[in-house]
């Protein structure tokens, strides 16, 4: 559904000609954040497997887990591999020009940026007031 030259469908919606935009055209973009959410559900659902595994087979209960194990370490990969099959279908789907699907993929788009920047930012905060201390 996406023209083979998108500065095709992007002339003829500059030019002020109907560009079709149907349902048919979201299968893409819509198959892959499928694909992509599941994947991440099953990264999370082994982390949390592995997780229960090394609980169970502690004596007692520990106080903190490794690193490893805690929920970030392997979702935070996961979500940085799969950003970037999520850009190449988003910015596909912008360059087709359906007004619709474009402001949809801007938001896709521009949501796990704003995320990580928004993170930055609140770990700046905390390292200025000190309120994380490195440990060597």
């Amino acid at each position: 559904f996406f023209p083979e030259d998108p500065s095709l469908a992007m002339a003829a919606a500059a030019s002020g000609e109907a560009v079709g935009c149907s349902d048919t055209q979201a299968n893409d973009v819509l198959l892959r954040i499928s694909e992509l959410a599941s994947c991440l559900f099953v990264v999370f659902l082994a982390r949390e497997c592995a997780r229960r595994v090394y609980i169970g087979q502690q004596p007692t209960p520990p106080t903190t887990l490794p690193v490893l194990l805690r929920f970030p370490a392997w979702e935070g990969p996961a979500v940085l591999t799969m950003f970037f099959p999520l850009c190449d279908v988003l910015s596909r789907t912008i360059a087709f020009g359906c007004t619709n699907w474009t402001l949809l993929s801007c938001i896709l788009l521009a949501l796990p940026i704003l995320c990580i920047l928004g993170w930055t930012l609140h770990v700046s905060r905390l390292i200025q007031t000190q309120a994380v201390t490195y440990l060597e």
